[in-house]
């Protein structure tokens, strides 16, 4: 099978990476280097914290971010028009640091698997396996960071309400409104994000959530009752534990999507080889990196949280 071909068969469609897949030749450490560059894509593909957080390539392991302080803006209204000095006091900043982790994927091509010419199967199923172990790791530190960082008044589900529960007084609909409510009401967003807006919940309550039901006279899912009243997007995650100890636990996250919210940065420098190889005994080993750190923007000086995270408490 050619590279050209697996690309395809692996989801990704990108004409320009399929188009520099065509100059590349067959040797090994060229090999690992487009494998590391389809596993990344196909993670990027399966992540969900990279579609509810911006992302950003850099080439340092540490960056220190200067930013305004958004909810404690200050300056002078009306001027006098009479006035010659500087009246408005100067910018307050938020400053706070970024620090890089590293993933990495070791895996092989056996020369048993070339002798059987299985070696292009066994690279497709390293790269499948690779892309969800990189998409496993980039969730578990964006959507821990934006669960550590939730700063919005939360909306508690009472027990026996469980969206998954059955009950007829559950209120899924109603506890997604509160929990943008408290956003809208806490934090600058405007209502041109409301387009920006995602809901991270647990995958258990995704047929909840599509479902049908009558709403508004109208046999639609809730889903595409908030996509089309609000603009909402939604996305399941697996990483969520209903005993409440890890992951979101037994919650859901509302969060606008904007660097005021929070990054996902990307190693991209040349410093740290990301993509290795080397002949063993028994075949070639192959080894892919992937570094990147996350952090939410605090919403004010003193604070390390975001009231553009609301989280919904006891879903499931």
């Amino acid at each position: 099978m050619s590279l050209e071909a697996l690309v395809k068969r692996l989801g990704i469609n990108d004409e320009q990476f399929v188009a520099k897949l065509q100059e590349i030749t067959s040797d090994d450490v060229i090999k690992a280097d487009i494998a590391k560059e389809l596993m990344w894509k196909r993670a990027s593909l399966l992540s969900v914290g990279e579609k509810v957080v911006p992302v950003r390539n850099i080439d340092t392991l540490e960056r220190k971010i200067y930013w305004p302080d958004l909810e404690n803006v200050s300056g002078e209204f009306p001027v006098p028009e009479t006035a010659t000095a500087a009246r408005s006091p100067p910018v307050q900043f938020i400053e706070f640091d970024i620090t890089m982790q590293m993933a990495e994927y070791r895996w092989m091509i056996t020369y048993w698997a070339k002798a059987r010419q299985q070696a292009n199967w066994q690279m497709e199923a390293q790269i499948r396996a690779g892309s969800q172990f990189f998409a496993r790791c980039i969730d578990q530190q964006i959507l821990d960071a934006l669960y550590a960082g939730a700063g919005a008044t939360p909306v508690t589900v009472a027990a026996g309400k469980e969206w998954d529960s059955g009950s007829a007084d559950a209120d899924p609909e109603g506890d997604i409104i509160k929990a943008w409510n408290n956003i809208l009401d806490e934090s600058n967003v405007g209502l041109d994000e409301i387009q920006n807006v995602c809901l991270i919940y647990p995958a258990k309550v995704d047929a909840v959530l599509r479902s049908l039901k009558m709403i508004g006279n109208i046999q639609q899912s809730l889903q595409d009752y908030l996509k089309g009243s609000y603009g909402f997007s939604f996305y399941p995650t697996r990483y969520y534990d209903e005993t409440g100890t890890t992951g979101i636990q037994d919650d859901a996250l509302l969060v606008v999507k904007s660097e005021e919210t929070a990054v996902h940065y990307k190693y991209t420098g040349n410093d740290i080889p990301l993509s290795m190889t080397r002949e063993l005994d028994r075949g070639i080993e192959y080894i892919t990196r992937q570094i990147f750190g996350t952090k939410v923007v605090p919403s004010s000086s003193g604070v390390t949280t975001s009231t553009r995270i609301c989280k919904i408490q006891n879903v499931i």
